[in-house]
Protein backbone atom coordinates (compact mmCIF):
# COMPACT_ATOMS: atom_id res chain seq x y z
CA UNK A 1 0.00 0.00 0.00
CA UNK A 2 2.73 2.48 0.87
CA UNK A 3 4.50 1.83 -2.38
CA UNK A 4 1.36 2.54 -4.37
CA UNK A 5 0.80 5.87 -2.50
CA UNK A 6 4.28 7.12 -3.31
CA UNK A 7 3.77 6.20 -6.93
CA UNK A 8 0.52 8.17 -7.12
CA UNK A 9 2.07 11.21 -5.47
CA UNK A 10 4.95 11.14 -7.89
CA UNK A 11 2.57 10.92 -10.80
CA UNK A 12 0.64 13.95 -9.57
CA UNK A 13 3.83 15.98 -9.28
CA UNK A 14 4.95 14.96 -12.76
CA UNK A 15 1.50 15.86 -14.17
CA UNK A 16 1.62 19.28 -12.47
CA UNK A 17 5.06 20.07 -13.83
CA UNK A 18 4.10 18.99 -17.32
CA UNK A 19 0.82 21.02 -17.30
CA UNK A 20 2.33 24.25 -15.97
CA UNK A 21 3.19 26.86 -18.65
CA UNK A 22 6.43 28.82 -18.64
CA UNK A 23 6.29 32.64 -18.11
CA UNK A 24 6.23 34.71 -21.28
CA UNK A 25 8.10 38.03 -21.19
CA UNK A 26 5.91 41.04 -22.07
CA UNK A 27 8.24 43.92 -21.14
CA UNK A 28 11.72 44.27 -19.65
CA UNK A 29 12.40 48.01 -19.54
CA UNK A 30 14.52 50.69 -17.90
CA UNK A 31 12.45 53.86 -17.57
CA UNK A 32 13.33 57.41 -16.53
CA UNK A 33 10.60 59.70 -15.14
CA UNK A 34 11.20 63.43 -14.92
CA UNK A 35 10.53 65.40 -11.76
CA UNK A 36 6.81 65.45 -10.93
CA UNK A 37 6.22 63.32 -14.04
CA UNK A 38 4.46 60.04 -14.76
CA UNK A 39 4.71 57.06 -17.09
CA UNK A 40 1.98 54.71 -18.33
CA UNK A 41 2.36 51.27 -19.98
CA UNK A 42 -0.54 49.37 -21.59
CA UNK A 43 -0.64 45.64 -22.43
CA UNK A 44 -3.37 43.16 -23.25
CA UNK A 45 -3.82 39.85 -21.41
CA UNK A 46 -5.89 36.76 -22.15
CA UNK A 47 -8.50 35.27 -19.88
CA UNK A 48 -6.82 32.87 -17.41
CA UNK A 49 -3.41 34.57 -17.64
CA UNK A 50 -1.37 35.18 -14.53
CA UNK A 51 0.55 38.45 -14.54
CA UNK A 52 3.95 38.55 -12.82
CA UNK A 53 5.08 42.11 -12.05
CA UNK A 54 8.53 43.20 -10.85
CA UNK A 55 9.66 46.77 -10.21
CA UNK A 56 12.83 48.32 -8.74
CA UNK A 57 14.09 51.91 -8.48
CA UNK A 58 17.77 51.70 -9.43
CA UNK A 59 19.04 54.02 -6.66
CA UNK A 60 16.73 52.69 -3.99
CA UNK A 61 14.59 55.83 -4.04
CA UNK A 62 10.82 55.67 -3.82
CA UNK A 63 8.13 56.47 -6.34
CA UNK A 64 5.05 58.28 -5.15
CA UNK A 65 2.71 55.66 -6.61
CA UNK A 66 2.78 52.37 -8.52
CA UNK A 67 -0.59 51.22 -9.79
CA UNK A 68 -1.99 48.39 -11.96
CA UNK A 69 -5.48 48.89 -13.41
CA UNK A 70 -7.71 46.56 -15.38
CA UNK A 71 -9.25 49.02 -17.83
CA UNK A 72 -11.39 50.95 -17.68
CA UNK A 73 -11.22 51.46 -13.89
CA UNK A 74 -10.68 48.25 -11.92
CA UNK A 75 -7.60 48.75 -9.74
CA UNK A 76 -5.75 45.47 -9.19
CA UNK A 77 -2.64 46.73 -7.40
CA UNK A 78 -1.67 49.97 -5.65
CA UNK A 79 1.46 50.81 -3.65
CA UNK A 80 2.64 54.19 -2.31
CA UNK A 81 6.20 55.41 -1.72
CA UNK A 82 7.71 52.19 -2.91
CA UNK A 83 11.15 51.42 -4.33
CA UNK A 84 10.73 47.72 -5.16
CA UNK A 85 8.02 45.15 -5.94
CA UNK A 86 8.96 41.47 -6.37
CA UNK A 87 6.90 38.86 -8.18
CA UNK A 88 3.51 40.52 -7.70
CA UNK A 89 0.97 38.11 -9.25
CA UNK A 90 -2.40 39.08 -10.63
CA UNK A 91 -4.95 36.66 -12.06
CA UNK A 92 -6.70 37.79 -15.25
CA UNK A 93 -10.40 36.91 -15.07
CA UNK A 94 -11.27 38.15 -18.56
CA UNK A 95 -9.45 39.23 -21.66
CA UNK A 96 -8.69 42.94 -21.28
CA UNK A 97 -6.06 45.68 -21.43
CA UNK A 98 -4.09 46.53 -18.26
CA UNK A 99 -2.54 49.88 -17.39
CA UNK A 100 0.74 50.03 -15.44
CA UNK A 101 1.01 53.53 -13.97
CA UNK A 102 4.11 55.07 -12.35
CA UNK A 103 3.94 58.51 -10.66
CA UNK A 104 6.97 60.49 -9.52
CA UNK A 105 6.05 63.09 -6.90
CA UNK A 106 9.64 64.16 -6.34
CA UNK A 107 11.46 67.27 -7.58
CA UNK A 108 14.19 65.01 -8.99
CA UNK A 109 14.10 62.51 -11.84
CA UNK A 110 13.84 58.77 -11.07
CA UNK A 111 15.13 55.74 -13.02
CA UNK A 112 13.68 52.28 -12.50
CA UNK A 113 13.53 48.83 -14.09
CA UNK A 114 10.25 47.08 -14.71
CA UNK A 115 9.63 43.50 -15.86
CA UNK A 116 6.18 42.27 -16.84
CA UNK A 117 5.47 38.58 -17.63
CA UNK A 118 2.43 36.44 -18.24
CA UNK A 119 1.82 32.76 -17.56
CA UNK A 120 -0.72 31.50 -20.10
CA UNK A 121 -3.59 29.35 -18.90
CA UNK A 122 -2.88 26.73 -21.53
CA UNK A 123 -1.07 26.20 -24.79
CA UNK A 124 -3.84 27.82 -26.82
CA UNK A 125 -3.04 31.28 -25.40
CA UNK A 126 0.75 31.05 -25.43
CA UNK A 127 0.94 33.19 -28.59
CA UNK A 128 -1.68 35.73 -27.39
CA UNK A 129 -1.01 39.20 -28.86
CA UNK A 130 -0.56 41.65 -25.97
CA UNK A 131 -0.69 44.74 -28.20
CA UNK A 132 -3.75 46.99 -28.07
CA UNK A 133 -5.61 49.40 -30.33
CA UNK A 134 -8.06 52.26 -30.04
CA UNK A 135 -11.73 51.45 -30.56
CA UNK A 136 -14.63 53.87 -30.83
CA UNK A 137 -17.67 52.79 -28.83
CA UNK A 138 -21.06 54.43 -29.02
CA UNK A 139 -23.62 54.96 -26.30
CA UNK A 140 -27.15 55.67 -27.51
CA UNK A 141 -29.77 57.32 -25.28
CA UNK A 142 -33.27 58.57 -25.95
CA UNK A 143 -34.14 61.93 -24.37
CA UNK A 144 -37.74 63.03 -23.86
CA UNK A 145 -38.70 66.61 -24.66
CA UNK A 146 -41.73 68.74 -25.52
CA UNK A 147 -42.22 70.88 -28.61
CA UNK A 148 -44.77 73.58 -29.39
CA UNK A 149 -46.56 72.76 -32.63
CA UNK A 150 -48.47 75.43 -34.57
CA UNK A 151 -52.04 74.25 -35.25
CA UNK A 152 -53.76 77.47 -36.31
CA UNK A 153 -54.40 81.15 -35.69
CA UNK A 154 -56.94 83.07 -33.61
CA UNK A 155 -58.05 86.40 -35.12
CA UNK A 156 -59.67 89.21 -33.13
CA UNK A 157 -60.39 92.90 -33.69
CA UNK A 158 -60.01 95.80 -31.27
CA UNK A 159 -61.02 99.44 -31.54
CA UNK A 160 -58.77 102.05 -30.02
CA UNK A 161 -57.88 105.71 -30.24
CA UNK A 162 -54.87 106.81 -32.25
CA UNK A 163 -53.52 110.33 -32.07
CA UNK A 164 -53.13 111.84 -35.54
CA UNK A 165 -51.87 115.21 -36.79
CA UNK A 166 -54.82 116.70 -38.65
CA UNK A 167 -53.83 120.30 -39.30
CA UNK A 168 -50.69 122.44 -39.67
CA UNK A 169 -51.05 126.22 -39.94
CA UNK A 170 -48.36 128.79 -40.69
CA UNK A 171 -48.98 131.96 -38.67
CA UNK A 172 -47.18 135.16 -39.65
CA UNK A 173 -47.67 138.19 -37.45
CA UNK A 174 -46.24 141.62 -36.79
CA UNK A 175 -44.26 141.26 -33.59
CA UNK A 176 -42.84 144.78 -33.24
CA UNK A 177 -42.99 148.14 -35.05
CA UNK A 178 -41.75 151.49 -33.89
CA UNK A 179 -40.44 154.83 -35.20
CA UNK A 180 -37.66 155.99 -32.87
CA UNK A 181 -35.94 159.41 -32.75
CA UNK A 182 -32.19 159.05 -32.18
CA UNK A 183 -30.48 162.36 -31.32
CA UNK A 184 -27.21 163.80 -32.61
CA UNK A 185 -23.98 164.25 -30.72
CA UNK A 186 -24.66 167.99 -30.10
CA UNK A 187 -28.30 167.66 -28.92
CA UNK A 188 -28.43 169.28 -25.50
CA UNK A 189 -29.55 166.93 -22.73
CA UNK A 190 -30.07 164.10 -25.19
CA UNK A 191 -28.20 160.88 -25.93
CA UNK A 192 -27.01 159.43 -29.20
CA UNK A 193 -28.29 155.98 -28.17
CA UNK A 194 -31.76 154.44 -28.24
CA UNK A 195 -32.77 151.02 -26.93
CA UNK A 196 -35.76 149.03 -28.12
CA UNK A 197 -36.81 145.88 -26.21
CA UNK A 198 -38.52 143.04 -28.12
CA UNK A 199 -40.17 140.06 -26.48
CA UNK A 200 -40.58 136.91 -28.55
CA UNK A 201 -43.89 135.02 -28.36
CA UNK A 202 -43.90 132.13 -25.88
CA UNK A 203 -44.42 128.65 -27.30
CA UNK A 204 -47.70 127.17 -26.10
CA UNK A 205 -48.97 123.61 -25.69
CA UNK A 206 -52.45 122.44 -24.84
CA UNK A 207 -53.18 120.67 -22.58
CA UNK A 208 -49.43 120.20 -21.82
CA UNK A 209 -46.07 119.92 -23.55
CA UNK A 210 -45.76 116.17 -22.92
CA UNK A 211 -48.86 115.17 -24.89
CA UNK A 212 -50.24 118.23 -26.68
CA UNK A 213 -53.31 118.29 -28.87
CA UNK A 214 -52.45 121.77 -30.06
CA UNK A 215 -49.08 123.52 -30.13
CA UNK A 216 -47.87 126.88 -31.33
CA UNK A 217 -44.11 127.27 -31.79
CA UNK A 218 -41.95 130.09 -33.10
CA UNK A 219 -39.71 128.91 -35.93
CA UNK A 220 -38.16 132.16 -37.23
CA UNK A 221 -38.36 135.94 -37.24
CA UNK A 222 -37.09 138.77 -39.47
CA UNK A 223 -36.44 142.48 -39.07
CA UNK A 224 -36.12 145.67 -41.07
CA UNK A 225 -34.29 148.78 -39.84
CA UNK A 226 -34.55 151.99 -41.95
CA UNK A 227 -33.60 155.66 -41.56
CA UNK A 228 -35.72 158.47 -43.02
CA UNK A 229 -38.27 158.69 -45.79
CA UNK A 230 -36.02 157.29 -48.53
CA UNK A 231 -35.60 153.99 -46.69
CA UNK A 232 -39.33 153.82 -45.97
CA UNK A 233 -40.17 154.44 -49.62
CA UNK A 234 -37.92 151.54 -50.69
CA UNK A 235 -39.56 149.29 -48.07
CA UNK A 236 -43.07 150.15 -49.30
CA UNK A 237 -42.01 149.73 -52.92
CA UNK A 238 -40.71 146.19 -52.17
CA UNK A 239 -43.98 145.25 -50.50
CA UNK A 240 -46.17 146.63 -53.30
CA UNK A 241 -44.27 144.68 -55.96
CA UNK A 242 -44.09 141.47 -53.91
CA UNK A 243 -46.18 138.59 -55.19
CA UNK A 244 -46.77 135.46 -53.15
CA UNK A 245 -49.03 132.44 -53.31
CA UNK A 246 -48.90 131.93 -49.56
CA UNK A 247 -52.18 133.12 -48.07
CA UNK A 248 -50.65 133.53 -44.63
CA UNK A 249 -48.27 136.18 -45.97
CA UNK A 250 -50.75 138.07 -48.12
CA UNK A 251 -53.09 138.43 -45.17
CA UNK A 252 -50.61 140.78 -43.44
CA UNK A 253 -50.92 144.13 -45.14
CA UNK A 254 -47.56 145.79 -45.68
CA UNK A 255 -45.42 142.91 -44.50
CA UNK A 256 -45.19 140.61 -47.54
CA UNK A 257 -41.47 141.08 -48.27
CA UNK A 258 -40.48 140.90 -44.61
CA UNK A 259 -42.68 137.81 -44.11
CA UNK A 260 -41.02 136.14 -47.09
CA UNK A 261 -37.64 136.84 -45.54
CA UNK A 262 -38.76 135.23 -42.25
CA UNK A 263 -40.05 132.16 -44.11
CA UNK A 264 -37.46 131.62 -46.83
CA UNK A 265 -34.40 133.64 -45.78
CA UNK A 266 -34.45 135.66 -49.03
CA UNK A 267 -34.59 139.48 -48.71
CA UNK A 268 -36.54 141.35 -51.42
CA UNK A 269 -36.13 144.77 -49.74
CA UNK A 270 -33.71 147.24 -51.35
CA UNK A 271 -31.70 149.91 -49.55
CA UNK A 272 -31.61 153.53 -50.87
CA UNK A 273 -28.34 155.06 -52.03
CA UNK A 274 -28.85 158.42 -50.29
CA UNK A 275 -29.76 159.06 -46.68
CA UNK A 276 -28.57 159.16 -43.10
CA UNK A 277 -27.14 156.03 -41.58
CA UNK A 278 -27.65 154.31 -38.21
CA UNK A 279 -25.44 151.90 -36.31
CA UNK A 280 -27.39 149.02 -34.77
CA UNK A 281 -26.76 145.99 -32.60
CA UNK A 282 -29.01 143.10 -31.61
CA UNK A 283 -28.16 142.09 -28.05
CA UNK A 284 -29.35 139.20 -25.89
CA UNK A 285 -28.54 138.28 -22.29
CA UNK A 286 -28.19 134.71 -21.09
CA UNK A 287 -27.31 134.10 -17.45
CA UNK A 288 -26.09 137.68 -17.16
CA UNK A 289 -23.76 137.38 -20.16
CA UNK A 290 -24.19 139.90 -22.99
CA UNK A 291 -24.16 138.51 -26.53
CA UNK A 292 -24.29 140.50 -29.79
CA UNK A 293 -25.82 138.22 -32.42
CA UNK A 294 -26.35 140.76 -35.25
CA UNK A 295 -25.03 144.25 -36.05
CA UNK A 296 -24.48 146.70 -38.89
CA UNK A 297 -24.28 150.31 -40.10
CA UNK A 298 -26.36 151.69 -42.98
CA UNK A 299 -29.41 153.55 -44.28
CA UNK A 300 -31.48 150.34 -43.99
CA UNK A 301 -30.88 146.67 -43.19
CA UNK A 302 -32.73 143.37 -42.99
CA UNK A 303 -32.03 140.06 -41.28
CA UNK A 304 -33.46 136.69 -40.30
CA UNK A 305 -32.98 134.62 -37.14
CA UNK A 306 -33.79 130.93 -36.49
CA UNK A 307 -31.66 130.43 -33.37
CA UNK A 308 -33.03 132.83 -30.76
CA UNK A 309 -36.64 131.63 -30.55
CA UNK A 310 -37.61 132.20 -26.92
CA UNK A 311 -37.16 135.05 -24.47
CA UNK A 312 -36.29 138.46 -25.87
CA UNK A 313 -33.58 140.82 -27.06
CA UNK A 314 -32.66 144.51 -27.26
CA UNK A 315 -32.03 146.56 -30.39
CA UNK A 316 -29.35 149.19 -29.71
CA UNK A 317 -29.40 152.19 -32.08
CA UNK A 318 -26.56 154.74 -32.33
CA UNK A 319 -26.49 158.04 -34.29
CA UNK A 320 -22.94 159.12 -35.23
CA UNK A 321 -24.20 162.42 -36.82
CA UNK A 322 -22.63 165.44 -35.16
CA UNK A 323 -25.49 167.85 -35.74
CA UNK A 324 -28.69 166.21 -37.01
CA UNK A 325 -30.94 163.74 -35.30
CA UNK A 326 -32.43 160.81 -37.26
CA UNK A 327 -35.76 158.98 -37.33
CA UNK A 328 -35.29 155.21 -37.31
CA UNK A 329 -38.14 152.83 -38.06
CA UNK A 330 -37.91 149.21 -36.87
CA UNK A 331 -40.21 146.34 -37.86
CA UNK A 332 -40.10 142.71 -36.67
CA UNK A 333 -42.22 139.89 -38.15
CA UNK A 334 -42.41 136.37 -36.69
CA UNK A 335 -43.41 132.99 -38.14
CA UNK A 336 -45.14 130.41 -35.96
CA UNK A 337 -46.32 126.89 -36.72
CA UNK A 338 -49.56 125.76 -35.16
CA UNK A 339 -50.21 122.00 -35.10
CA UNK A 340 -53.48 120.32 -34.23
CA UNK A 341 -53.96 116.65 -33.33
CA UNK A 342 -57.12 114.61 -32.88
CA UNK A 343 -57.93 111.15 -31.58
CA UNK A 344 -59.12 108.93 -34.39
CA UNK A 345 -60.83 105.62 -33.76
CA UNK A 346 -59.12 102.81 -35.61
CA UNK A 347 -59.73 99.08 -35.78
CA UNK A 348 -56.76 96.78 -35.50
CA UNK A 349 -56.61 93.13 -36.37
CA UNK A 350 -54.83 90.93 -33.88
CA UNK A 351 -53.62 87.54 -35.10
CA UNK A 352 -52.43 85.19 -32.38
CA UNK A 353 -50.85 81.83 -33.22
CA UNK A 354 -52.27 78.77 -31.47
CA UNK A 355 -49.94 75.98 -30.34
CA UNK A 356 -50.22 72.57 -28.71
CA UNK A 357 -47.44 70.79 -26.86
CA UNK A 358 -46.20 67.52 -28.34
CA UNK A 359 -44.24 64.95 -26.37
CA UNK A 360 -41.29 63.71 -28.38
CA UNK A 361 -38.01 61.85 -27.97
CA UNK A 362 -34.71 62.35 -29.69
CA UNK A 363 -31.77 60.02 -30.03
CA UNK A 364 -28.50 61.18 -28.46
CA UNK A 365 -25.38 59.25 -29.48
CA UNK A 366 -22.18 59.76 -27.47
CA UNK A 367 -18.87 58.28 -28.53
CA UNK A 368 -15.61 57.63 -26.74
CA UNK A 369 -12.28 55.96 -27.45
CA UNK A 370 -11.21 52.91 -25.42
CA UNK A 371 -8.18 50.61 -25.54
CA UNK A 372 -8.92 47.04 -26.59
CA UNK A 373 -6.82 43.99 -27.37
CA UNK A 374 -5.62 43.50 -30.90
CA UNK A 375 -7.53 40.60 -32.39
CA UNK A 376 -5.27 37.58 -33.01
Amino acid sequence: MRKIKVTLSFCLIITSIIGQQKPVDIADLTIKINAMGSKDLFYGFAEGDEIIFNFEELKGKTLKEVKIIELPNNTKFLDYKTSITIDKKINVSKTSVYQFKFNNGSLTAKTFKVRIQRIPKNESTISFNTNWQWKTVYDTNYVAYTKDSLVGYDTSYITKNKKELVKVDTLISELFTKNERVHSETAIGKTQYAYLNVNLPVNSYSPNSFNPYQSTELISWSYWVGVGQNAKDEYNKSNSSFKSGISAISSISGYGALASLALNGVSMISSPNVGDNVQYKFVSYRNGVKSIFDSGNGISATGRNTSLLQGGFTIELFNDNFRDGIDVEVKVVCVQIRKTWENKKITEQLVKPRYIKLNKTRMVVNSKEIRVNVQN
